[in-house]
């Protein structure tokens, strides 16, 4: 497995897509990019934050010797951050939702109330007209 593969593999295990694991650690996607096609190594500015943030072993990436993970149970638990941080971004997505259409009922109330008064103008218009025409005859 080459370096590039390995750092693939370790931004997976990390619950990351290239451009949020890029956005997480402050450097470019582009940089990461320019590692994964075989164009540059990885630079301290990738490796360190990939060991402190996910603790994944910096020799494992470089060389492939060792585990992945120094310490499993910091990936775990930034695993576990992660799940809960898009919980969290999804009941706040399901509240916005839940006052929307609340909103939208509200709305569509008002629309009905307008409608449901219209509709006895125009009855009253129709009798208005009924009576006019009984009258001319």
């Amino acid at each position: 497995m080459t370096v590039e593969q390995r750092l693939e593999l370790a931004i997976g295990k990390c619950s990351k897509n290239v451009s949020s694991f890029a956005n997480e650690i402050q450097i470019s996607h582009t940089a990461i990019g320019r590692i994964l096609k075989k164009q540059s190594l990885p630079s301290a500015k990738i490796l360190i934050p990939l060991g402190e943030k996910f603790g994944v072993s910096i020799d494992w990436v470089l060389f492939g010797v060792g585990e992945m993970f120094i310490d499993p149970s910091k990936a775990d638990k930034k695993n576990r951050q992660l799940h809960a941080q898009k919980a969290l971004e999804s009941k706040e997505e399901v509240k916005g939702e839940k006052k929307e259409i609340e909103y939208l009922k509200q709305k569509l109330k008002e629309k009905d109330l307008l409608i449901a008064e219209k509709t006895k103008l125009l009855e009253a218009k129709d009798k208005i007209i009924d009576l006019l025409e009984k009258k001319k005859l």
